[in-house]
């Protein structure tokens, strides 16, 4: 596996992780949430909503979709130029800093934060790689946030 990612530098750790976390759901859950789905479709017929019910309905879907199919595999790389994560390339100059929340089996990932105050910091899980190694090789390119010791609200929250 080598990123597909034109002048993405010298290859110095790769991994391939899952595009999203499948979470194990048991049968009840799925019944309570097809009760929830038939309740508010009830409502959304009741009041003449027929667009509400049809997004509703779109998103049973997308979700029953989504939990029954396996999530595709992301190829993630360090480079001696910046990372690559899914054929995207970002360059360690447009980084402001990153950190490692290692707590496993619960997490076990790379954060890693953009310059521009408006976009999230990028979530990368480390599978079965060393974080120790990980934090030797991006401590030469980027600045370690020791501060940051949970993972964003966001994430948890997500």
């Amino acid at each position: 596996m080598h990123p597909r990612v034109p002048k993405a530098g010298r290859v110095l750790h790769e991994w391939e992780i899952p595009q999203y976390q499948l979470h194990a759901r048991g049968t009840l859950w799925y019944i309570i949430a097809g009760v929830i789905v038939v309740i508010i479709l009830g409502y959304a017929v009741v009041t003449a909503n027929f667009l509400f019910a049809l997004l509703i309905l779109l998103f049973a879907v997308i979700i029953f979709m989504s939990h029954t199919n396996e999530p595709p595999m992301v190829e993630v790389a360090l480079t001696d130029l910046g990372v690559v994560m899914n054929e995207r390339f970002y360059p360690y100059h447009s980084l402001t800093s990153f950190w490692i929340i290692f707590d496993p089996p619960l997490t076990k990932h790379l954060y890693v934060q953009f310059q521009s105050s408006i976009r999230p910091a990028l979530s990368i899980h480390l599978a079965d790689e060393d974080p120790l190694q990980i934090r030797e090789t991006l401590r030469q390119f980027v600045y370690e946030d020791l501060d940051q010791k949970e993972e964003p609200l966001s994430e948890v929250l997500w």
